[in-house]
Order: structure tokens, then sequence, then C-alpha cells
């Protein structure tokens, strides 16, 4: 299977277009749009990482590659993370645990 990426449409082992929504750092693994330190600008094209269509997860609130999964209800989501987070997106039990917690005044 030949998948381009979703948002710059490149084709796989090509490198993402500047400010590809998709693209990730490769020294600190988050985003590399949203990277605080790099960004496909700055750093060398030998240094950034070819798209490949993966299935890695990272959480959304800590950024921890690959979190172990935990399964909630839609409304137990909803009444945890509110507007905050969208049903689709990926949480870490450790985030959302301490979401749930600060929501409960704990």
């Amino acid at each position: 299977m030949n998948n381009p990426c979703c948002d710059c449409l490149v084709e796989e082992g090509k490198l993402h277009l500047d400010d590809c929504d998709q693209e990730i750092c490769p020294i600190c693994k988050r985003q590399l749009l949203s990277c605080p330190k790099h960004s496909s600008k700055t750093l060398k094209k030998s240094e950034r990482e070819p798209f490949f269509e993966t299935a890695i997860f990272i959480c959304e609130r800590c950024g921890k590659p690959a979190p172990n999964m935990f399964m909630t209800s839609n409304a137990e989501w909803e009444f945890v993370c509110g507007a905050t987070y969208p049903l689709d997106c990926v949480l870490c039990k450790k985030c959302f645990d301490f979401i749930n917690n600060k929501r409960m005044g704990k």
C-alpha cells in the first residue's frame, strides 16, 4: 500500500511538505509543527524522517508515545474531558486520571 499523507498528500518514503500537521519531530517525537525547538525549516533534510503510515498513538496531553491503552464509555469520556479533548483523541491513563481528579476537586 502506498497511502499518501492525509494532510500534505506526500507519498510514503518522501519528506512531508513544510508545515504539515502530520510530521513528527525526529528529536522529541512530538508534532513538528508545534515543536517549540525544531521546525521543518530549521532541520536539515538529512535530519527529517520520511513519511510512512504508522499506527503509533501519542497521548494528546503529555506527548508520551504508545501509551498503555484503556477503555472508558463515551459518557464517562465526555464527563471527564468535556470539550477540552475530542472523543477520538488519545490520552494515557495517567493523564485521564489527572483530569478526572482535578474535575472532582481532588
